[in-house]
């Protein structure tokens, strides 16, 4: 039960930062993360919020998901897909560079730090393994098929989300390329880098266990 609760504390937490990160790349106005220049193209047809919008488009991929392999689905794609949206309307209703003092940074830095937060958080998700989020199904899945690194099938997904949203009349600009090139080599890191800690953890209570035996 405690081992559970904390998986799913994890989840709640990884959806906050996800979806904060976010935010900051869309406040920042240096063009906006793969996904959301996908969706603000789709916006310019169909009058609905932009959380609203990453909803939707996060339930459609999780049943791409759900229909391509179900290992890919889970309770925690739910949780994390539905609440991301949820989120990222709550902080755009606030003045959240104001809220946090950072009017006066740089854009390029807010950039950086929301693809920090947006890479951090899908990978803290991940590592929980209580399901995938809407692209992270796909990335696994064309992983495994093509035998190439995550961070390769990632940028590959944003790129094509870029290109489509970009058709559509979506924003782009230099954040959208930094997010193409550094948001799959910061979730790679961040899952690796956790699973390494764990790991570590565990020998070293093993050792402990094998020595007072």
């Amino acid at each position: 039960m405690r081992e559970l609760l904390l998986k799913y504390g994890l989840v709640v937490l990884s959806t906050v930062m996800t979806a904060f990160g976010i935010t900051l790349i869309v406040l920042a106005e240096l063009g906006v993360d793969p996904i959301s220049t996908f969706l603000l193209g789709g916006v310019n047809y169909f009058p609905i919020r932009f959380g609203t919008g990453s909803q939707i488009f996060s339930c459609a991929f999780l049943l791409l998901n759900f229909l391509i392999d179900r290992k890919y689905f889970g309770i925690g794609s739910l949780l994390f897909s539905i609440g991301c949206g949820y989120c990222i309307n709550q902080f755009l209703a606030i003045d959240l560079l104001n809220v946090f003092f950072i009017n006066s940074v740089p854009n390029i830095v807010i950039v950086l730090v929301g693809i920090m937060f947006y890479g951090i958080g899908t990978g803290v998700f991940l590592y929980t393994k209580t399901g995938t989020g809407p692209l992270e199904g796909l990335m696994f899945f064309f992983s495994k098929k093509f035998k190439v690194s995550i961070k390769v099938t990632r940028m590959s997904i944003d790129g094509f989300l870029v290109l489509t949203g970009i058709g559509l009349g979506g924003i782009y600009g230099l954040g959208t390329i930094l997010c193409i090139c550094f948001t799959g080599p910061v979730i790679e890191l961040s899952l690796k880098t956790l699973n390494n800690f764990v790991e570590l953890k565990r020998k070293k209570l093993d050792g402990l266990i094998v020595q007072k035996g």
